[in-house]
């Protein structure tokens, strides 16, 4: 009667619910442990690239009054060579924190564990929860955006926005709404105003989801 009542207490969707909750904090510090230890195994400078460079004169300038400008000394011409959000992001932490490149990097660490969290909800809603446990698992230990968290390169705030993308996406999709359709294109442009390459990735959406759901956008 005891070892039924365990067997019973061990199955119930309580425990289960309990269970997945602890694999998912599991997977999330997982994703944190992963990135710590490579910048601990592989020391970067964060502005080593010229990206990495233009980003962070971006901040500092349009901190210093400057605009949005690239370059160490005047002139401080306006530049549309990229675009406003990650810039933006980066120097609002350097208002904060002041404008050392190395304090970005836990932020970066702290992204990569909400992308992979978006991706385990994207996941879970597309093939089950099984599913969205093993693609946190999979993007949690990919050896490809972690070699990006040590630089500042616009990818780390463009990962979670297009996961969230997707997932909202997702979600309007299968249940039709206007609060879901707004959330889904705010989340696509804010995407777009970090790094516009995935602008064909919003159309191709766009395309497939009127394809298959063509009444979520008459709704």
């Amino acid at each position: 009667m005891a070892n039924q009542q365990i067997s019973e207490s061990a199955n119930s969707p309580h425990s289960t619910t309990h269970n997945s909750q602890l694999v998912t904090i599991g997977i999330l510090l997982l994703a944190l442990c992963v990135r710590v230890a490579w910048l601990l195994c592989f020391p970067t400078n964060p502005i080593a690239p010229v990206d990495a460079e233009g980003f962070h004169l971006l901040a500092v300038n349009m901190l210093a009054g400057h605009g949005f400008a690239i370059g160490w000394e005047p002139p401080f011409c306006p530049t549309t060579v990229r675009t406003p959000l990650y810039p933006l992001f980066v120097a609002g932490i350097y208002a904060l924190l002041g404008s050392d490149p190395v304090r970005v990097l836990p932020l970066h660490m702290l992204l990569e564990v909400l992308t992979t969290a978006l991706v385990i909800r994207l996941g879970r809603d597309i093939g089950g929860k099984r599913s969205g446990l093993w693609a946190g698992v999979l993007y949690a230990c990919n050896g490809t955006t972690q070699r990006y968290t040590g630089y500042l390169l616009s990818e780390m705030l463009l990962l979670p926005l297009l996961t969230a993308a997707l997932w909202m996406t997702t979600r309007w999709l299968r249940h039709p709404s206007a609060k879901k359709a707004a959330c889904a294109g705010l989340l696509w442009g804010l995407a777009l105003l970090t790094k516009p390459n995935v602008q064909f990735l919003a159309l191709f959406v766009g395309v497939v989801g009127f394809s298959f759901q063509p009444s979520a956008f008459s709704s």
